[in-house]
């Protein structure tokens, strides 16, 4: 079973374009171009003209969104430019079953200050669909992310982070967390250290499953009317100032409104949701 990219690279050598993001950006049709092009002022998107731009590096199998950033000029050599989205920032799993590919996981990231993913949540894989430019590779598992339903990358492999998580969401644990240490020792933690060779400042030591009887519990019709996510937003939202009465769809950008207007929040450096973990109180 292929869990990484590098091993997907050796192992589908006539697919690794699938790791072009410039490529796919390109076969997405959104307008984009390497180190020495420039972007336009302004495209038309949709419904309607965005003028905000994203740079990152067109090959990156380490991943974590390392050298993602706000589009200046000039480009860095073996980076591009393409459209800034935003909304919900998905990540997929498609398996080719009896003919077709199918949606087997569908999760949601819930980011946290400082523009990092707090926490992964489940949702439903209905009427999810494949690109039609990734279905005709070799391999029999493809996972995407996409931000507001746009494509941003590709991978010849399933999600490795729910590998034998069959229900349940994943909290993420950094390393900076001041709760690491219990994080470690609590029944639940699933150790997945990640640094990307030593390039993340600061590097993911591995998840907190959510217990099966809070997954079931996810339901808003259920106990006070929050859901895990919901609660880890108000959580997260306490911490920048703002707290919402009851449940309202928070958006899962870190600010709605600076999404809205292209622009981001300054957030305070050091502040972490204090989500609670499993097996704590409420």
């Amino acid at each position: 079973m292929i869990r990484t990219d590098a091993e997907a690279w050796q192992a589908y050598p006539d697919d690794r374009w699938v790791y072009d993001r410039l490529e796919l950006a390109t076969l997405s049709g959104y307008p984009c171009g390497p180190a020495g092009t420039e972007p336009p002022a302004k495209f038309q998107w949709r419904n309607g003209w965005q003028t905000d731009w994203w740079m990152k590096p067109i090959l990156n199998l380490d991943g974590m969104g390392l050298g993602s950033r706000p589009y200046q000029f000039p480009v860095p050599p073996g980076h591009f430019w393409m459209p800034r989205f935003y909304g919900e920032h998905l990540s997929l799993d498609f398996e080719f079953t009896g003919g077709a590919w199918m949606c087997v996981l569908a999760v949601r990231a819930v980011y946290g200050p400082a523009w990092r993913v707090a926490m992964w949540e489940r949702v439903s894989t209905e009427g999810r669909v494949l690109p039609r430019a990734l279905q005709v590779v070799d391999a029999s598992v493809v996972n995407i992310e996409t931000i507001g339903g746009n494509l941003i990358e590709a991978h010849l492999r399933g999600n490795p982070d729910f590998a034998g998580v069959e229900k349940g969401d994943l909290i993420v644990v950094w390393a900076d967390d001041p709760r690491v240490v219990d994080a470690t020792r609590n029944p639940y933690f699933i150790p997945a250290p990640e640094d990307c060779d030593g390039q993340l400042k600061v590097p993911r030591v591995g998840f907190l499953r959510m217990p099966l009887q809070r997954a079931a519990e996810e339901d808003i019709t259920k106990t006070d009317g929050w859901s895990t996510r919901q609660t880890l937003d108000r959580m997260v939202a306490a911490s920048v100032g703002h707290v919402p009465s009851r449940p309202d769809k928070m958006s899962h950008c870190p600010d709605k409104e600076a999404a809205k207007h292209g622009s981001e929040k300054e957030i305070p450096s050091g502040t972490r949701p204090n989500y609670p973990w499993p097996g704590e109180p409420e």
